[in-house]
C-alpha cells in the first residue's frame, strides 16, 4: 500500500499512510465519536501532521495560524486532563510548548 502525499514544502514531500486515511474515512461515516475515539485517532495522525506543519512553517502562503494550533493543544491537554490521561495531557502542553516557548499560561500549566 501505498502513502499519501500530503504536502510537499522546501523540496521535501510528506506523506501519510494510506490504510489510516481509510480507516480515518471509515469512521467518519459511523454514529458520533466517544471522547476516547476522538482522542486515540488524533493521536495516531498527530505525529505525520506535526512533521507537515512544521516543514511547511516559514514558509510564504503558510495556512496554519500558530495561535490557533497552540491553543488546541491546550484544548486537548485540557480534555486528557479532564479525563485523567496526565501522561497525554503533559504531551499535549509539551508539543504546544514547542510551537510557542514563550507562552507562560501553557507553560504554567506544565508546571501544575
Amino acid at each position: 500500500m501505498t502513502d499519501l502525499k500530503i504536502g510537499d514544502a522546501g523540496g521535501k514531500t510528506n506523506y501519510i499512510d494510506a490504510q489510516l486515511m481509510r480507516d480515518v474515512k471509515e469512521r467518519a461515516s459511523r454514529p458520533a465519536y466517544s471522547t476516547e475515539e476522538v482522542l486515540d485517532t488524533s493521536a495516531k495522525i498527530k505525529e505525520p501532521g506535526n512533521e507537515a506543519f512544521r516543514a511547511a512553517s516559514g514558509q510564504e502562503g503558510s495556512v496554519f495560524d500558530l495561535g490557533k494550533v497552540v491553543k488546541l493543544y491546550h484544548r486537548r491537554a485540557l480534555a486528557s486532563e479532564g479525563m485523567g490521561k496526565m501522561a497525554r495531557a503533559v504531551e499535549e502542553i509539551r508539543e504546544a510548548l514547542c510551537l510557542d516557548p514563550n507562552n507562560t499560561q501553557i507553560e504554567a500549566k506544565l508546571k501544575e
